[in-house]
């Protein structure tokens, strides 16, 4: 779905969404939204850019985009100066998940081994392909990529930082 790769929050915020342009002259940014919660961008809600706090003051979609009026950028130039920047929420704002899913900042570190007892690597990135996430795992031969799908992913535990794969033909 998303064609850059998405970086990793910070542990005390979760990105949600990355500023992908400015809409008309009076400081309204397009925005890329990273998030499945459709009402994270309701008006009054608050954001990070950077190290700077943002309130929404009004959002609306046009087209494929969203639209969204921040709290102290009133004008087309300040807007510019946010474009490609990530937009967070703090961590203590996120819901909880259900169980079996997890934020990609749990997922992060987790260490892979198949069901054989083979050490893979650990996961350092996480690819969102639109159908399903792929995970980039740190080898002693280098990156690997395993898909996150029910054939593949045997077991996984953000508690314990493992996961047990049974690799597929050709994945390793």
């Amino acid at each position: 779905m998303f064609e850059d790769k998405i970086p990793n929050s910070k542990p005390e915020r979760l990105v949600v969404g990355r500023v992908s342009g400015v809409w008309g002259l009076l400081g309204h940014l397009r925005v890329q939204v990273i998030t499945n919660n459709a009402s994270r961008f309701s008006v009054g809600n608050h954001f990070y850019i950077e190290n700077n706090n943002y309130e929404c003051l009004d959002s609306w979609y046009s087209k494929s985009s969203l639209i969204i009026k921040f709290s102290d950028v009133y004008e087309r130039s300040k807007a510019m100066d946010l474009v490609g920047k990530l937009i967070e929420i703090n961590i203590l704002d996120a819901p909880l998940l259900p169980d079996g899913e997890y934020y990609h900042h749990e997922i992060v570190g987790v260490e892979v081994w198949t069901n054989t007892g083979l050490y893979v690597g650990s996961i350092s990135e996480i690819l969102d392909t639109g159908s399903n996430d792929v995970y980039v795992v740190e080898s002693e031969t280098g990156e690997l990529l395993i898909p996150a799908i029910p054939d593949v992913i045997e077991s996984f535990n953000v508690d314990t930082g493992k996961a047990v794969i049974s690799p597929i033909k050709g994945l390793l």
